[in-house]
């Protein structure tokens, strides 16, 4: 699916960060809540391991279009300092999957091998979702004058 996810970059440009980022979150929470009632046997398919690997494809691209978005505008925001803001983020996204199962397992601790550590996948689908929705009313991409008065006004030439 990796080297399908460019298709998120094309989506991000044609119909903006936030729409995109609005898709993403969606399709990723989607995919993950489907593939938990399936795991758990609420939902019943004759062979879910081919639909597994479809809603984790599908779940990669739901990502793919939330990451994509975020450092558009971040890289849009920061023109010719983007790359401090990208690092940032990059590594906010690789701490937030170890945070988010620490978080599970402080909450809801339970046996490796018991049942109820498949309600894991309930937990990544509404917390995926739940970032995402709670952070996208202020994510947006300025417009060059409000990046210019910004600059004045710190003093940048």
């Amino acid at each position: 699916m990796g080297l399908g996810t460019f298709t998120a970059g094309i989506l991000v440009d044609l119909i903006g960060v936030r729409r995109a980022l609005l898709i993403g979150c969606l399709v990723n929470a989607g995919a993950w809540g489907i593939f938990a009632l399936i795991a758990n046997k609420i939902l019943l398919v004759q062979s879910p391991l081919s639909l597994f690997c479809a809603l984790i494809a599908l779940s990669t691209w739901g990502t793919s279009v939330c990451t994509g978005s975020l450092f558009s505008a971040l890289s849009k925001n920061f023109p010719g300092h983007s790359s401090g803001p990208i690092g940032v983020a990059k590594a906010q996204v690789g701490i937030a999957g170890g945070v988010a199962a620490q978080v599970f397992v402080g909450f809801f601790p339970s046996r490796d091998d018991a049942p109820e550590r498949l309600y894991y996948i309930y937990f990544l689908s509404a917390s995926s979702g739940l970032f995402v929705l709670l952070s996208w009313p202020l994510i947006r991409v300025f417009s060059q004058s409000e990046l210019m008065a910004a600059s004045a006004g710190r003093g940048d030439s």
